[in-house]
């Protein structure tokens, strides 16, 4: 029975669709920590959802990616966030970290206050299409969570293949 699978890679960003047969989807993450006391950690994320033609699919397995971040406070209680700001877009609004075929590629931005932590949670849940997940002898629904450690003053990149296996 086919399953859903997923590749993490530390330091990659999307660059081109890797030749893995089944890839359905990449989450290109990337963290920025900046200034000392008073800092901030920006969360970027971007996410891809690859088109298929073939019967089965006509179009693309996946109904929505959602997304989470949360960093801890200084009493380590962690804070998530479902939105961001739309970065590739006339108007930069607020909107919910979800994407679907018609905004892949799209970049959404986060910010935390940051303190002694390293650390960003990353939650993702990956909703396809029923009947198509149905016809592939899929679940309608993959959950994960990514620990990403944020350097200091540079940029992390982290990329998530999502595949069908």
């Amino acid at each position: 029975m086919p399953q859903i699978k997923t590749i993490e890679e530390a330091n990659k960003q999307h660059l081109e669709w890797p030749s893995i047969p089944g890839v359905i989807a990449r989450l290109d993450l990337r963290l920025k920590q900046s200034g000392d006391v008073f800092g901030k950690i920006s969360f970027t994320a971007s996410v891809y959802i690859k088109q298929d033609s073939s019967a089965v699919l006509d179009g693309t397995l996946i109904d929505k990616i959602v997304m989470q971040t949360g960093y801890p406070d200084i009493s380590n209680y962690i804070t998530f966030k479902n939105s961001g700001t739309l970065l590739n877009s006339d108007k930069q609004t607020l909107q919910p970290m979800i994407w679907v075929a018609g905004n892949s590629g799209s970049i959404l931005k986060t910010v935390f206050a940051s303190n002694s932590n390293d650390t960003v949670l990353v939650k993702y849940e990956i909703q396809l299409d029923l009947q198509k997940a149905k016809a592939l002898g899929l679940s309608d629904s993959f959950s994960s969570a990514i620990e990403i450690k944020v350097s200091k003053d540079d940029t992390t990149s982290h990329l998530v293949t999502i595949l069908i296996n």
